[in-house]
C-alpha cells in the first residue's frame, strides 16, 4: 500500500507554481523563386529566416520587444507536444539537454516530422478537422474503419495536401474495396445529408461558412445567396451507392424463400456495411431548387446548374447534366488560383505550430477577416505552393523559426491579432493530455497498436474469423452475388461465424495484426508490454472519439459532431479526474509505471527527484524544490517519492505547452 502526504502534496503544488508563470536584428536573404521539396538544412534554414523577418519586421512596426529565445528545456518539451503530441520521456529529454550538437534542435524536428509520434499526432489533428468517428462495437458504424485507415495512410505517405483532398471529394466505388483505400468514407460522413457535405467541404477546405445559405440568404454575409449554395452542391449531386439494392428488393419471397429469420437479417446488415457503403457518379451538375425557393432570381424547383463562387469561374451553364461534376469542382477546388484553398491550409498548419492563427478562426475567412501580418501569410501560400503542399516540409520551416522557438509570453492576449512576440501559452488537448501521461506510464508508447482500427468481422458483439477473414475479404465476395446465391452464400457464411465462436478487443489485438489493409497474419505479444492495461493506448489508437465518461472527452475531446469541435476549457470533473484518478490509478498507484522504474535506477534521493522533475516537466528541478521535497523524503521515507509524482502532474506547469 502507497502512502501519500496530502499536505505535502498541496506545497509541492504552490511551489513550482510559483516558479512557473531583444530580439537581434539579422541580414535576411531576399526570398527565393523556388523552395525545393527536397531540401537541405541550409535550404531550411534560409526560408525560416525569411518567416522571422516578417515577424521582426512587424514587431519593430508596433514598438514591440521579444521576450529571447527559449531555453533547451523550453524546447524540447513544446517540440515533442507540438511535432508528436506528448511531452519527451526521460531518456529522450536527456539526451537532448546534455547533447552539446550545435544542430541538436534542427536535428531534433527531423527526426519527429519522421517518426510514428507525428503521424499519431496528425491524425488527432485531422480527426477533430474532419469529425471522424469510429465506435467499435455491437450497432457502431464499423465502416468508419476503412475511412479513418485511409486518413492515416494519407498522413504516414506524406501525402501532398492537394492530391489528399482531391482524393477524398472525387473517390469512387465501394467502402472495402482494397485499392480505393477508404477515401469514400469522406463523402459517407455525411451520408444522406450531401447539402451538409457540401457546407463542411467548403468550411474545412476554403474557410467559407455556407451552412446558413441552405435555407435562406446568408444573413451576416451578403455575397453568400442561397442560389448560390444550391449551384455549388449541383457540382457532386446525384451521387448513389456502389451497388444500388433497395430493402425492398433484396427481401423478395424468390431472394430468400425458407431463408431463416437469422439470415435474413445478416443480409440487411450486409446492405448497410457493404452494399451501400460506397460511392458512383460523377456529379450531376445540375440541382433543384428547394420547393419553398422565395427569391426572385429562380423559381421554386427549378433545375439550376454548377456553378463556383469566387476564384476562376467553372460552370454548366445550360444547366445540363454532366458526368464529371466532382472532378470540375475539384479542380477548381485545389487549384493554387482558388484564393482560399491554399490561404487556408497555410494559415491553418501556422496556427498547429505557433499556437495561434495569422487570421482567427482559420475556417471563417470573411471579406473582412483581419490578418495580422498579410505580407506574411502570402509568402506562406506562395512557399506551399512550392513546396508542392508538401505539409511535412512546410511545417519544417515553421518549426526551424526563431519565432517557434521563443520564450512563452506570460501576458494574456485579449486582442483579435498577435504578433507572436513569444509563444503563446495554452493548456494542452486533451489527446496530449493523455499521450504524455502515458508517455511516463509506458514504454515506447508511439509503437504500440490497438485492435480499434483493424478491418475484423464483427459479429454479436464479438470479433469473429481473426486471422482468416477480414471486412475486406466479405466485400469481395458479397458484392458479386445476385439473389437466391447471395442468400446461399449468407446461409453459409452466418454459419461459419456462429460457429467460430469470436473473440473480444484485447485477444483479437494479440491474434492479428493489419497488413496492407488485411487483418490476416499472427501478431506475437511484444514483452515490452506485458503488465500494462489493454486501455492503455494513444489517442490515435483508441475508438474515435473516446465514450462521453472516458478522459479525453472529460479534458475536452471533440465528440466529432461539429468541424474543430474540441475545447481546452476547464471544469471541476478535470481537477477530480487528476487529483482522485487517473494519476493515483494509472501511474501513482503502479510501480509498472515507467517513471517508477526510471527513479529506482537512480541512486540518492537527489537523482530520483531530478528524474520525477526531468519526466514529468522536463526540467531539472530548482535548489529550493530540491531541497523541499528532499526533506520530505527524510521525513516520510518512500511515500514521499509517491507525493513529489502526484504534485508535478497537478501542476499547471504540466499541464500547459509553453
Amino acid at each position: 500500500m502507497k502512502t501519500f502526504s496530502f499536505t505535502m502534496r498541496m506545497l509541492g503544488v504552490s511551489l513550482v507554481l510559483a516558479g512557473f508563470m531583444g530580439f537581434a536584428h539579422a541580414e535576411f536573404p531576399g526570398r527565393e523563386e523556388k523552395a525545393p521539396a527536397d531540401m537541405t538544412l541550409d535550404d531550411v534554414k534560409k526560408i525560416s529566416l525569411q518567416v522571422d523577418k516578417f515577424i521582426a519586421d512587424a514587431l519593430r512596426k508596433e514598438g514591440k520587444s521579444l521576450i529571447g529565445d527559449s531555453t533547451d528545456e523550453q524546447f524540447v518539451r513544446r517540440v515533442y507536444l507540438n511535432i508528436v503530441g506528448r511531452i519527451p520521456s526521460y531518456d529522450e529529454a536527456v539526451t537532448f539537454l546534455d547533447s552539446d550538437n550545435a544542430n541538436k534542435r534542427a536535428e531534433l524536428i527531423d527526426t519527429l516530422l519522421n517518426s510514428p509520434g507525428y503521424q499519431s499526432d496528425m491524425f488527432n489533428f485531422w480527426a477533430d478537422i474532419l469529425r471522424a468517428i469510429h465506435r467499435p462495437g455491437p450497432n457502431s458504424q464499423t465502416n468508419a474503419i476503412s475511412y479513418l485507415n485511409y486518413v492515416k495512410r494519407s498522413i504516414a505517405e506524406n501525402k501532398p495536401y492537394d492530391k489528399w483532398v482531391a482524393e477524398m471529394i472525387t473517390a469512387s466505388g465501394g467502402g472495402w474495396e482494397r485499392s480505393s483505400g477508404g477515401a469514400v468514407g469522406y463523402l459517407e460522413r455525411d451520408k444522406g445529408m450531401p447539402l451538409d457535405n457540401l457546407a463542411n467541404t467548403m468550411q474545412i477546405f476554403t474557410g467559407t461558412r455556407m451552412e446558413c445559405a441552405q435555407c435562406h440568404n446568408h444573413p451576416h454575409n451578403e455575397e453568400i445567396e442561397q442560389k448560390d449554395f444550391f449551384q455549388m452542391a449541383a457540382f457532386t449531386h446525384g451521387l448513389k451507392g456502389p451497388k444500388e439494392r433497395s430493402y425492398g428488393n433484396m427481401q423478395e419471397r424468390r431472394m430468400y424463400e425458407n431463408a431463416p429469420q437469422d439470415v435474413r437479417n445478416f443480409v440487411r446488415q450486409l446492405r448497410y456495411d457493404i452494399f451501400d457503403f460506397g460511392v458512383v457518379g460523377g456529379g450531376d451538375g445540375v440541382i433543384p431548387l428547394p420547393d419553398d425557393y422565395q427569391y426572385r432570381d429562380a423559381d421554386p424547383n427549378e433545375i439550376v446548374g454548377a456553378r463556383t463562387m469566387f476564384g476562376k469561374s467553372v460552370r454548366n451553364a445550360r444547366a445540363k447534366p454532366i458526368d464529371d461534376g466532382r472532378e470540375r469542382f475539384t479542380e477548381w477546388l485545389t487549384t493554387p488560383e482558388n484564393p482560399r484553398f491554399t490561404k487556408v491550409i497555410a494559415n491553418r498548419l501556422w496556427k498547429k505550430v505557433m499556437g495561434r492563427g495569422l487570421f482567427e478562426p482559420v475556417d471563417q475567412l470573411d471579406m473582412d477577416v483581419s490578418v495580422s501580418h498579410p505580407s506574411l501569410l502570402v509568402f506562406l501560400e506562395k512557399l506551399m505552393v512550392d513546396l508542392k503542399y508538401d505539409m511535412n516540409a512546410y511545417q519544417r520551416i515553421l518549426y526551424n523559426t526563431r519565432t517557434f522557438q521563443f520564450q512563452p509570453n506570460p501576458e494574456e492576449h485579449t486582442g483579435s491579432n498577435y504578433h507572436f512576440a513569444g509563444r503563446v501559452l495554452s493548456r494542452m488537448t486533451a489527446e496530449q493530455i493523455w499521450d504524455s501521461m502515458l508517455a511516463t506510464t509506458m514504454p515506447d508508447v508511439d509503437e504500440r497498436r490497438g485492435s480499434h482500427y483493424l478491418p475484423f468481422i464483427q459479429h454479436r458483439g464479438r470479433y469473429v474469423m481473426v486471422g482468416k477473414k477480414d471486412m475486406y475479404d466479405l466485400y469481395e465476395e458479397a458484392m458479386n452475388l445476385e439473389g437466391r446465391a447471395l442468400y446461399d452464400w449468407a446461409a453459409k457464411t452466418l454459419k461459419e461465424f456462429n460457429g467460430d465462436g469470436g473473440v473480444r478487443a484485447g485477444e483479437a489485438m494479440s491474434m492479428s495484426m493489419m497488413d496492407s489493409g488485411s487483418a490476416k497474419g499472427p501478431m506475437a505479444d511484444d514483452k515490452r508490454w506485458a503488465g500494462y492495461s489493454s486501455d492503455l493506448l494513444r489517442a490515435s489508437e483508441l475508438p474515435s472519439p473516446a465514450r462521453a465518461s472516458h478522459f479525453l472527452r472529460k479534458f475536452g475531446q471533440s465528440a466529432r459532431q461539429v468541424i474543430e469541435g474540441s475545447t481546452k476549457e476547464s471544469d471541476v470533473t478535470q481537477i477530480l479526474s487528476l487529483i482522485n484518478g487517473h494519476v493515483e490509478d494509472y501511474i501513482v498507484g503502479s510501480s509498472n509505471a515507467v517513471i517508477y522504474q526510471d527513479m529506482e535506477k537512480a541512486a540518492t534521493p537527489e537523482e530520483k527527484i531530478e528524474v520525477a522533475f526531468l519526466t514529468v516537466l522536463t526540467r531539472r528541478p530548482t535548489d529550493e524544490e530540491m531541497q523541499l521535497f528532499k526533506s520530505n523524503v527524510d521525513t516520510v521515507g518512500q511515500g514521499a517519492y509517491d507525493d513529489l509524482v502526484w504534485t508535478l502532474y497537478n501542476t499547471n506547469e504540466f499541464m500547459f505547452v509553453q
